[in-house]
């Protein structure tokens, strides 16, 4: 619990059951800051215990559909009603990043689900005396359970690619839950099954450009919208490009107040902060221009380094953004991340397009 206080400073808390299952919560506080969204939480029946981690953005729904004695307006309350009301199936309704176990004392089950993009980590460790989950690997390694072996073949991936493809870990036998999963633990057997996967969104056929145009921004607002529901200070990551810049444009439509923070470049080369400033302008937001130099860079990498945990190429960069926003006075923060994947951003694309083509004209 100590190792994760830096990702839940507001509150924590365990419970354990007959000394062979432990639950173990750290919180930051985001919905109903207040002592009743306590975890481990327990449901009213006493049957279910979750712990949970993330944003459900449709809760007020769901909550709406529930007969349920509420003492909070958490949203790990209305998931702990829906899955007392309507089992695992509740998963289904979930609009959100999120990643959480629930224990059931009744059955002697242990359900630990991750949201459908992968959004929030969950990563476990299991051999045939015990299951270890986390949402970070070195609060597993602290537990002193899992062996401090390095995965080799992750270690090529980091050298290749900057990250490690999951459902790998740096660590050898430590896994991360797939996106869109649900594992089951009972009576020492473990049973996951895909809840979720892309292909099921379906493909428009008969939608046009103009019609595909609309309906993108239609889900684009209503995706920020859900999100900016909130009872602590948000902001915005506003790099100039156009995924951020999207998303900025779309709060200034749902908020009076927008606070956006960007990165800055003494080598104008390497700086987009003029693109972020008149993004920042047009749409009339309490801009922060954080100043980095090199210096300043290595000054904060070893912290950086010591927070990410798991390794990654972009984790530095992330950190310093987050760190200067959490200075701030901002709790929340929305970013254009996974903009480029879903609307073929990378010139990898482009590529991959020209390749397959050429493999066509030669076939």
């Amino acid at each position: 619990a100590s190792s994760l206080n830096h990702r839940g400073p507001d509150d924590r808390d365990f419970w354990t059951e007959d000394n062979h299952v432990s639950l173990i919560h750290t919180r930051l506080s985001i919905q109903d800051i207040s002592e009743n969204g306590h975890q481990p939480m327990h449901s009213t029946s006493g049957r279910y215990v979750i712990a949970f981690n993330g944003e459900i953005y449709n809760y007020k729904e769901i909550r709406s559909r529930l007969d349920y004695q509420f003492k909070s307006n958490t949203v790990s309350e209305v998931l702990l009603a829906a899955w007392q009301a309507w089992g695992a199936e509740c998963i289904d309704h979930l609009i959100g990043m999120f990643a959480f176990a629930v224990w059931d004392c009744k059955n002697q089950e242990l359900h630990l689900v991750r949201d459908r993009l992968g959004i929030k980590p969950l990563y476990y460790y299991q051999d045939q005396d015990q299951l270890i989950f986390s949402s970070e690997v070195r609060s597993m390694l602290s537990s002193e359970f899992v062996p401090r072996k390095l995965n080799a073949d992750a270690v090529f991936d980091i050298l290749r690619y900057q990250c490690v493809h999951q459902p790998s870990t740096i660590v050898d036998g430590a896994q991360l839950l797939m996106p869109g999963s649900h594992l089951v633990l009972k009576g020492g057997e473990t049973k996951i099954r895909r809840y979720w996967t892309a292909y099921q969104a379906g493909v428009n056929t008969e939608i046009d450009a103009a019609g595909a145009r609309k309906a993108v921004f239609n889900a684009l607002h209503k995706a920020v919208e859900r999100r900016l529901v909130a009872d602590v200070p948000f902001g915005a990551f506003l790099s100039g490009g156009i995924d951020s810049s999207a998303i900025v444009a779309l709060m200034s439509q749902v908020s009076d107040k927008v606070n956006t923070f960007s990165i800055s470049f003494a080598e104008e080369e390497f700086s987009e902060a003029r693109y972020a400033r008149m993004v920042a302008d047009k749409f009339q937001t309490e801009h922060h221009d954080i100043q980095l130099s090199p210096d300043h860079f290595l000054e904060l990498l070893p912290e950086a380094l010591d927070l990410m945990d798991h390794p990654s190429g972009d984790g530095p960069n992330t950190y310093v953004g987050s760190k200067a926003t959490k200075d701030a006075g901002i709790t929340m923060a929305l970013s254009g991340l996974g903009g480029d994947e879903l609307f073929a951003g990378y010139s990898i694309f482009t590529r991959r397009a020209q390749l397959q083509r050429q493999q066509w004209l030669n076939m």
